[in-house]
């Protein structure tokens, strides 16, 4: 095949992948686009293997994280063809453990490829500067068979079964024999059915319910999508946003709830250092005589710094409890390498600040409605990283919650994945969760993944939620991440596998003795 004809087919391939995430959310077309880049890479070289990749990579990145324009057309470009590398290096691998002249490495084709593919995405979730794993096939299968496995083997075992039945779709298409045509569907039609019917496992062992108060307070429309608008008008809505809640329920004969929850950000300025900011939130507090947790953007803890921070604010009291976010965006909460950067790439200032990672789990005591319980609290970017995720479960939380400032990214594609991707995580720790959000997607996810209620972007909005108390922890938070470990290692091993067996024929041709001529 020209290659002119090989990289408009990859491109094609790559996009078609990508219709799988949200907001299109054909979940088949990420099977079918996998399947089509496996076929294409059939029987390439490593060399042609990489680019048919990389080219592969743009596409599917490009559809899945073009929302970046938002920050400028340039930051979006630089982030696609950077993680464009990674389709490149599962194009690169996968032709060159099944080229390395080993039989049985070539007829076990799908299976190299999809822990390839697998592969790519644990180390994107942590090289370079921590990673950006924010599109992983599994946050594709909130609505199909294959999500009713997530309580069982994870998400990195889903992932990776994901990229499996595209390869094996791939192998369907390019096997010539019937029987093992009849042997991948068979394998194919198992895995789909085994998932829908696993669907329907069931939640931990629930322990009453908590009401909990919502407020999405929004923010300023008019200061444009990289800005939140003036000082403490983002808290300011918010305290409306919470008195307009309290009036309604107070007027209408609810009952109030046990607690009340603000989103990621929504104090704009650090309360424990900005006195009018905490005027307001202790109002608030006081107001509605319940604890709260509220998002604060805190200084410190050194100059020049900043954190993203998750405050539990008691009426009467003040802070008494503290969570740090753990994972932070590259370029956009802090640039690495700032004092060299700043220099060469003045741009990168435009981020103020420097976001500095929290080092503790997610989790805090607390006593809501008269229980003492343990609250497992997630920010936003947080939600793609399996080990952040996994540890509020595994520390025991009984309540779990998701604070989020996405509204930068209004009018994009980037909220609704966000929101798919909060859903894989209900699914998969079989848990409520409530969202929270400045002004995009906030509401109530059951365990089985399906939206109890969601809320409109660009506008202010309270809730109150009777959220069932969870208990356990799910076998793929367990097993998840050695499923994942193990088939990264499988591919890193094919490709050791594949140098060896190089080398060797290398070093065998070397020996061959020199044929003299008569």
């Amino acid at each position: 095949m020209k290659a002119g004809a090989l990289a408009l087919l990859a491109l094609g391939f790559g996009m078609t992948t990508g219709l799988g995430f949200q907001p299109i959310g054909w979940w088949w077309a990420t099977i079918a686009g996998f399947a089509g880049f496996v076929i294409i890479l059939n029987n390439l070289g490593p060399r042609r293997g990489f680019w048919v990749g990389y080219i592969f990579g743009l596409g599917f990145f490009g559809m899945t994280v073009w929302y970046v324009v938002n920050f400028g057309w340039w930051a979006a470009a630089a982030l696609i063809a950077f993680l464009a590398l990674w389709g490149g290096l599962v194009g690169w691998a996968t032709a060159w453990i099944t080229t390395c002249g080993t039989a049985w490495l070539a007829s076990a084709y799908p299976v190299v490829a999809a822990c390839a593919w697998t592969g790519s995405e644990w180390a994107a979730q942590r090289v370079p500067f921590g990673g950006f794993c924010w599109s992983r096939f599994v946050y594709t299968v909130a609505d199909q068979p294959l999500g009713g496995l997530l309580p069982v083997i994870g998400a990195g075992g889903v992932s990776f079964l994901v990229a499996l039945s595209g390869a094996l779709l791939a192998w369907l298409f390019l096997s010539k024999l019937w029987r093992r045509r009849v042997l991948i569907a068979a394998v194919i039609t198992l895995l789909m059915i085994s998932g829908g019917l696993l669907r329907l496992w069931p939640a931990p062992s629930q322990d009453g319910a908590v009401n909990v108060g919502m407020i999405q307070g929004n923010v300023d429309s008019t200061a444009g999508p990289t800005s939140m608008g003036y000082p403490r008008s983002v808290t300011s809505m918010h305290l409306s946003e919470t008195i307009m809640a309290l009036a309604t329920w107070h007027t209408s004969g609810t009952p109030l709830p046990d607690m009340i929850t603000w989103p990621e950000n929504s104090t704009d300025t650090d309360p424990t250092y900005d006195a009018d900011t905490a005027t307001m939130v202790t109002e608030a507090s006081n107001l509605s005589g319940l604890p709260m947790l509220i998002g604060v953007i805190s200084l410190g803890p050194g100059d020049g710094e900043r954190q993203t921070t998750a405050l539990w604010w008691l009426p009467g009291v003040g802070q008494v409890a503290r969570l740090d976010k753990r994972n932070l965006a590259p370029f956009g909460e802090f640039v690495p390498y700032y004092s060299i950067l700043s220099k060469l790439v003045p741009i990168t200032k435009e981020v103020g600040l420097q976001g500095v990672p929290g080092t503790k789990p997610g989790v805090f005591n607390a006593t809501i409605g008269g229980r003492d319980l343990i609250v497992g609290n997630t920010i936003c970017y947080e939600l793609a990283y399996d080990a952040t995720v996994y540890d509020t479960v595994l520390h025991g939380a009984n309540l779990l919650t998701v604070q989020s400032s996405n509204v930068s990214f209004n009018g994009t594609w980037q909220p609704q994945e966000q929101w798919a991707i909060t859903r894989v995580r209900a699914m998969e720790l079989r848990r409520w969760m409530v969202v929270t959000t400045t002004a995009s997607l906030s509401g109530l996810i059951d365990p089985h993944g399906r939206a109890v209620d969601v809320t409109q972007p660009h506008t202010g909005a309270f809730r109150l939620y009777s959220v069932p108390l969870g208990d356990g922890v799910t076998p793929g938070v367990y097993i998840g991440p050695w499923f994942e470990r193990l088939v990264s290692l499988m591919a890193a091993a094919g490709v050791l596998y594949g140098l060896a067996m190089r080398l060797r024929r290398r070093l065998h041709l070397t020996k061959q003795p020199v044929q003299q001529g008569e």
